[in-house]
């Protein structure tokens, strides 16, 4: 049962190469982080432009307090949440 799981991790990660993906509400809440709907907003615009300039597609899911909300690679999560505190 430990190596199937094993497989399917690994599997996962090359079917993922950027990541799991996430809004940026969820990402912060994976990382213990408090952030407000304003922070929000704005690590989403740069998370957006960000999958722009790589040509990455975003997903947009439904969410009941903000409406639509765009779905980002990890990788882009880490590096929006990454640079600076704004």
């Amino acid at each position: 049962m430990h190596r199937l799981k094993a497989v399917e991790v690994e599997q996962d990660r090359v079917n993922t190469p950027c990541g799991h993906k996430y809004s940026v509400v969820g990402f912060a809440n994976l990382q213990g982080l408090e952030i407000s709907v304003k922070e929000a907003g704005t690590k989403g615009r740069k998370a957006s432009a960000l999958c722009r300039k790589q040509g990455i597609e975003i997903e947009r899911i439904h969410d009941p307090r903000f409406g639509k909300v765009g779905l980002y690679p990890e990788s882009v999560l880490i590096e929006v949440f990454s640079t600076g505190q704004s």
